[in-house]
């Protein structure tokens, strides 16, 4: 008899002398009895519950999903992959075979060899390649620790000295980045190596000091206490406001978030307002705030260090508003007492009413940059914008976002999110995951179905005329194929102003659409227009000013030295910026 079972019997009569119930654990009225679930720890049983003699027993299925089978570990199965031989399962029920002269992909030949990188899925490893059997795995170790401001100085984290959320953390070399939760806490993963920690300066702050590195001889190991102490300048406070928001469709509701944000070094309070578009109707408010016309105001509560709150309005678009209407929302917070930096308490939100779309899309804040502003550091500010379109709630949504080359991972800043967030970069490799988010689909819940991560970051000071910065993000729902967005895409051009996406006034026109050899527009203003032809992949292939033709409205643009696929036009014109989908189609003989 073992161990449990005699404590459980002991408890039994015990219980019995007592009048009271023990369970199957052996707990003084516990819930863990007869017929109630368990975890028999065995990974190919179902269904486990607590059986009469408190055994915990569950369903065996072996490895082809078959109650009485015996396809187990070791016993012969077929991968379908028609290169291998001597197909096997393997721990947990993986079925692979040997492929002589193959890659680990089974390819003939492929490139694919133990040694060479791959992705092994888990967003909490770095490094991933394909061992000798060719499973891929990558590296793990943590480093913990804390950012705090350090009052007095002294290098240590002590009693009343206040935690800073949402700064990022970066350890080096190999630019690994994350973010430090509510409690100022940050957990970033690394390799194998040595590495140093650095916090990013905030408005008023900084790192005090190196801290001592980190090493890690060997996989699987946890580095904690790595407490960073940031020195003020001086004890300011500053908030700051965001905007993200649902795609604008005629007839719906759409969900617009403000975020508001503590980018300073003391707590601090205000109220928030956001002055949405005339042309959509007020529906709802989370919290309630005060409307006045299309105004509304919250109260923004007192936020700790680094601390960010969401405001979120449902608004509704009439269902006769014509595509393309230009849809504009501006935010703006106001400190109390006021704050030392205003020039983050305004932000404009622009957007155009689209028809269907694809709910999920990577935005960017300046799709054009002159040189001045690359000079001066403007940051990009991206929203990753997802929806869960399918039949059954999402658990967990991971997106994977390789920052282009043109951008400093230094400079990466959160700004917020539709859900609570684990963030990190990894060779420029931006993974975010929501565990258990628990999405619901749209068909069950439309207004939750949706989802956001907003970050802002600075492109490298080296960009030169007529460079582009582009940018996908893959988000993955489940274990499902990953979803693709539109490529993002910001331009370095000499004439750069803000522009605003085309209006119903100064509309575009295309045609014909799929095209072979010339591609003709018309635009009701045309001067001084710039165009781009991206491929959907982000690759540049036309950047230049157009002539107008002698229709002085319309002007056709030869399409023939374009490969056969499908691209994206930009044009700018004045204050509008237009885009639109082309196919181009072989040039037949």
């Amino acid at each position: 008899m073992n161990i449990h079972r005699l404590v459980v019997l002991v408890g039994l009569l015990l219980a019995g002398e007592l009048g009271a119930q023990v369970d199957c654990l052996g707990v003084n009225g516990g819930s863990a009895l007869p017929g109630t679930p368990c975890d028999d720890l065995n990974f190919y049983s179902i269904d486990d519950t607590w059986d009469a003699s408190c055994n915990c027993v569950g369903i065996l299925y072996d490895c082809n999903w078959d109650q009485f089978g015996t396809g187990w570990p070791g016993t012969i199965c077929e991968d379908g992959n028609p290169f291998t031989v001597n197909d096997v399962f393997h721990y947990p029920c993986n079925c692979s075979g040997t492929c002589p002269g193959c890659d680990c992909y089974g390819t003939p030949g492929g490139p694919y060899l133990p040694g060479t990188p791959c992705d092994d899925l888990h967003p909490a490893t770095v490094f991933d390649t394909f061992q000798s059997n060719c499973d891929c795995m990558g590296q793990q170790n943590f480093i913990y620790g804390q950012v705090f401001l350090d009052l007095n100085m002294d290098g240590v984290m002590d009693l009343g000295e206040p935690t800073i959320a949402n700064r990022t953390v970066q350890i080096t070399p190999g630019n690994f980045q994350g973010t430090s939760g509510l409690s100022g806490a940050y957990l970033i993963v690394a390799g194998l190596g040595t590495y140093d920690i650095n916090a990013a300066p905030g408005s008023f702050d900084m790192q005090s000091g190196p801290l001592p590195p980190v090493t890690f001889g060997i996989t699987g190991q946890n580095n904690w206490g790595n407490n960073i102490p940031l020195t003020a300048s001086s004890m300011q406070g500053d908030l700051s406001v965001a905007i993200s928001a649902v795609r604008t469709r005629p007839g719906f509701d759409n969900e617009v978030t403000v975020t508001c944000k503590n980018e300073g070094t003391i707590p601090i309070g205000g109220t928030v307002s956001i002055t949405f578009d005339p042309l959509q109707f007020y529906v709802a408010s989370a919290p309630p705030g005060t409307l006045v016309g299309n105004t509304l105001t919250w109260s923004v509560p007192v936020l700790g260090l680094g601390a960010t709150t969401p405001f979120e309005v449902v608004l509704n678009t009439p269902a006769t508003t014509p595509l393309l209407t230009p849809v504009q929302h501006s935010a703006t917070v106001v400190a109390a007492p006021p704050d030392a930096v205003p020039a983050n308490d305004t932000f404009i939100f622009n957007d155009v009413v689209v028809g269907p779309w694809d709910p999920n899309d990577k935005l960017v804040s300046h799709p054009v940059l002159s040189p001045q502003q690359v000079a001066a550091g403007t940051p990009l500010t991206y929203t990753i914008r997802f929806q869960n379109t399918g039949t059954w709630l999402a658990e967990d949504v991971r997106i994977s976002d390789t920052l282009s080359a043109q951008l400093d991972p230094s400079t990466m800043e959160f700004i917020g999110s539709s859900h609570p967030v684990q963030w990190s970069i990894s060779n420029s490799v931006l993974g975010i995951l929501y565990d258990q988010i628990m999405l619901p689909d749209s068909g069950t819940n439309e207004p939750e179905s949706h989802g956001f991560f907003q970050f802002r970051i600075t492109p490298h000071g080296t960009l030169q005329l007529g460079d582009s910065i582009s940018n996908s993000a893959a988000i993955y729902f489940d274990f499902n194929e990953p979803i693709i967005t539109e490529p993002a895409l910001t331009v370095v051009d000499a004439g750069a102003r803000m522009p605003v996406l085309g209006s119903e006034m100064h509309s575009l026109r295309v045609w014909p659409n799929p095209a072979t050899e010339k591609l003709f527009l018309q635009m009701s203003a045309m001067a001084d227009m710039r165009l781009w032809i991206v491929t959907t992949s982000g690759q540049m292939v036309v950047s230049e000013f157009a002539p107008l033709s002698h229709g002085g409205d319309q002007w056709a643009f030869d399409i023939a030295p374009l490969a056969a696929g499908a691209y994206i036009l930009k044009v700018a014109s004045g204050s509008y910026l237009y885009h639109t989908r082309f196919v181009k189609l072989p040039v037949t003989q």
